[in-house]
């Protein structure tokens, strides 16, 4: 297909960034992500008693906490998840009972509701807002990767082309599994979205209109095919020694970022099968492409991270370590 393409080496255009430690005078307990606004870098901690950190741009200066944790009004039980960011300060953020789309006001405490998307009971995927629907993981697919939510009246329809070939055929439970965990990022005109894969070495850039495939770029890291993440008789040293590639991904209008490790888990934690699996710094590569699906750069980091964000003009890259945040 025209739409397909491969890469055998990244581009040698390497950037090597070397981090800049920001101290907090009140830390980030379990820092899940992050988000550039216009006015504000937002930062998930999933442990503390505030959801929300906002800091400043300019020197990075804790300004407010947002969504205190709890059941009262204006409390929640759980953030999971922050969207990148929208236009105009807004962004969404996931509950256990929906997405809400808020707008945050500089130096204060209260966000702006904006929308709000309950969960389908007919649909218990991750869904992210798209246009004026919900766009979702297929599962148990037969013909599409993805599937569109009415929020009217929790319909759902097939939406977008089938799964990537990965040369040999999958089960439903396979795709689920070895194609199902990926990170998607919408670009923030709403124009495009985009897919990486965690288990393959794979690109996919998709319309957001109608969810026809954009273009599809494969990076020939010479990975093994993952036979033992879905076989069933497979040890535990033979399932976390699969090949794992992209963790995280942020779009800006101009670029995809992705966080890619080409290691297996086994590699990135040592002690994984005496002491389990454990929420870590996963790598210090992040790949960069652009809209079209051209490799533009490598960045190389001189520490590993966990999360990251980006801001809107591509100028900056803040990162958090979980081991050591900074």
């Amino acid at each position: 297909s025209s739409d397909v393409c491969s890469s055998d080496l990244f581009p040698s255009h390497d950037i090597e960034l070397s981090h800049k430690p920001i101290n907090i005078e009140s830390p980030i307990l379990y820092p899940s992500g992050m988000v550039f606004l216009d006015s504000a870098l937002v930062v998930l901690d999933i442990s503390g008693d505030y959801f929300l950190s906002f800091f400043t741009l300019d020197d990075f200066d804790l300004r407010n906490r947002s969504i205190r944790r709890g059941r009262g009004p204006s409390e929640e039980v759980s953030v999971f998840f922050i969207s990148n960011a929208m236009e105009e300060n807004k962004f969404w953020y996931r509950t256990h009972s929906g997405i809400k789309t808020v707008k945050y006001q500089p130096g204060k405490d209260e966000l702006i509701p904006v929308g709000f998307s309950p969960n389908c009971d007919a649909f218990s995927g991750l869904t992210f807002p798209l246009d004026d629907d919900l766009l979702g993981f297929s599962q148990n697919a037969q013909s599409s990767e993805f599937v569109k939510i009415s929020t009217d009246d929790c319909a759902i329809v097939d939406f977008g082309p089938n799964f990537p070939n990965v040369g040999r055929e999958l089960s439903i439970n396979e795709k689920d599994y070895l194609l199902g965990t990926k990170s998607l990022s919408i670009r923030p005109d709403g124009e495009l979205f985009a897919v990486l894969y965690h288990y393959f070495p794979i690109l996919r850039i998709f319309n957001s209109n109608n969810g026809s495939l954009k273009r599809e770029v494969r990076f020939n890291n010479n990975q093994d095919f993952p036979y033992s993440a879905i076989d069933v008789n497979a040890t535990p040293e033979e399932k976390m020694s699969t090949t794992t590639n992209y963790f995280v991904s942020h779009a800006t209008n101009r670029f995809i970022y992705a966080s890619y490790a080409g290691r297996s888990l086994l590699e990135i934690q040592p002690n994984i099968i005496r002491d389990g699996f454990k929420i870590t710094d996963f790598t210090n590569e992040i790949h960069v492409f652009d809209w079209e699906g051209n490799p533009v750069e490598r960045i190389v980091l001189d520490i590993s991270i966990f999360a990251f964000a980006v801001s809107p003009d591509d100028k900056s890259l803040f990162s958090t370590p979980f081991l050591s945040v900074k």
